[in-house]
């Protein structure tokens, strides 16, 4: 019961860093899902400029501590700009403002996350499906199931 009135009076938008997080429908999140469908892709291409699957298998089969340190070092810039895009896409602001502004800056966009994830209730959902992933791999693990 008092959990219920605490998720009532949670509000539905905030503005935190000049920035408005809203309360989101189901729909905004799936949106937001399938914007980032393609990040394998973008991750790779960007990772290995110009190469096909076929000379990036080779490249990988033949990895060195300097072709270590380049994917890496793709990987250390795409992952945060793959990130920062995903979260523009899902509150609704532009992936410019999120990465320019120097008012946000990396604790604002921690601060937005946070805002996120409470407006929009978000923790008990997680938990929930924790938990149930949980039963999930422990029944598999029990069967001996390999699929």
């Amino acid at each position: 019961m008092i959990k219920d009135f605490l998720r009532r009076s949670i509000p539905k938008k905030s503005t935190i860093h000049g920035i408005e997080i809203k309360k989101l429908p189901l729909g905004a999140y799936l949106d937001a899902i399938e914007s980032v469908k393609n990040i394998p892709e973008i991750l790779l291409n960007q990772t290995f400029p110009g190469m096909s699957s076929e000379q990036i298998f080779a490249k990988l089969k033949k990895m060195d501590e300097k072709a270590l340190s380049d994917i890496l070092g793709n990987l250390v810039v795409q992952i945060p700009d793959q990130a920062i895009r995903f979260l523009s896409n899902l509150i609704g602001v532009p992936y410019e403002t999120l990465r320019d502004d120097p008012e946000i800056g990396l604790n604002g966009i921690k601060d937005i996350i946070k805002e996120f994830w409470r407006v929009n209730d978000m923790s008990d959902f997680f938990q929930d499906v924790g938990k149930a992933v949980k039963v999930l791999l422990e029944q598999k693990m029990k069967s001996g199931s390999r699929t």
